[in-house]
C-alpha cells in the first residue's frame, strides 16, 4: 500500500554508511562499494529487499520536486523509537493508537499549550471513524500517553453547537506512559431532558440573585 501511495519503493540496494557534514546528509549504498558488495551480498537471502523511504529523500511540493524530510525538517516532528516500540508491544495501542498519538504530537509541536479539537474534527483530520477514534483515545488516556482537558462540565446533544467547547489534548513523553491502564475522568453525559432541567434551575437561581436574564424575541413578532 505504501508503495502504491508513493511513500516507499522496494529496493535491494542497501545503505551501508551515512555522513552528515555542513548540513549535508549523504548515504553510501552497497552498489557504490564493490568490496562491500562482494562481502555482504552473498550473506543476504536471495530475495532480500528493503523499503526505500521516498519522501525522506524527495517530495513534490506544489508541483515541484524538492528535498525530502531527511534534509528539510522544518515541518516534521520527532517520535522516539521507544514510543514506537511501546505501542507495538501493547496490543491495546497498536498501529492505530500509534498513528493517533503521532498526529496529536504533531499538533502539540505547533500548539504548545495543547491542541483543541472536537471528536468530529479529529475524525475528519485523521480519517478514523468516530467509534474507532473514541476507543483509541480512551486507550491513550488510560496509558497516560496523552493528557486532556474537558473545557465544559458536561456534554449533551441539546447543547447548541456555538456553546460546545472542544477538548484540549496534550501528548506526554515516553517516560510518563503507564505500564498498566489507569482509570481517567470521563466527561459527564446529560440527556436532553436532564440538560433542560439543569438550565431551568440555573435560570431560577440567576433570577433569585437579581441577575438580568435576556429574552430572545423573534423578529417577526416585534410590533414594528
Amino acid at each position: 500500500m505504501l508503495d502504491e501511495m508513493g511513500y516507499t519503493e522496494t529496493s535491494n540496494d542497501l545503505p551501508i554508511y551515512y555522513s552528515f557534514d555542513e548540513d549535508e546528509l549523504t548515504f553510501e549504498l552497497l552498489s557504490d562499494d564493490e568490496v562491500m558488495t562482494a562481502h555482504i551480498r552473498p550473506k543476504l537471502p536471495r530475495n532480500f529487499t528493503i523499503k526505500y523511504p521516498v519522501k525522506a529523500f524527495r517530495r513534490m511540493i506544489q508541483g515541484e520536486l524538492e528535498y525530502g524530510t531527511f534534509y528539510e525538517v522544518y515541518d516534521t516532528h520527532c517520535i522516539p523509537i521507544e514510543t514506537f516500540l511501546y505501542c507495538m508491544n501493547n496490543p491495546e495501542i497498536g498501529c492505530e493508537g500509534f498513528y493517533l498519538y503521532c498526529y496529536l504530537k504533531y499538533k502539540n509541536d505547533l500548539y504548545e499549550s495543547g491542541y483543541d479539537i472536537s471528536i468530529e474534527g479529529l475524525s475528519d483530520k485523521t480519517g478514523l471513524a468516530n467509534k474507532t477514534l473514541t476507543h483509541y483515545l480512551g486507550q491513550l488516556k488510560a496509558y497516560n500517553m496523552i493528557t486532556f482537558i474537558h473545557n465544559q462540565d458536561y456534554f449533551s446533544i441539546a447543547i447548541s453547537l456555538d456553546e460546545r467547547r472542544a477538548t484540549t489534548y496534550i501528548t506526554n513523553e515516553y517516560e510518563e506512559f503507564n505500564e498498566e491502564p489507569h482509570k481517567y475522568e470521563k466527561m459527564k453525559i446529560l440527556s436532553k431532558d436532564q440538560y433542560i432541567k439543569l438550565k431551568e434551575k440555573e435560570r431560577e437561581r440567576l433570577i433569585e440573585e437579581g441577575a438580568i436574564i435576556p429574552v430572545d424575541i423573534p423578529v417577526d413578532e416585534l410590533p414594528y
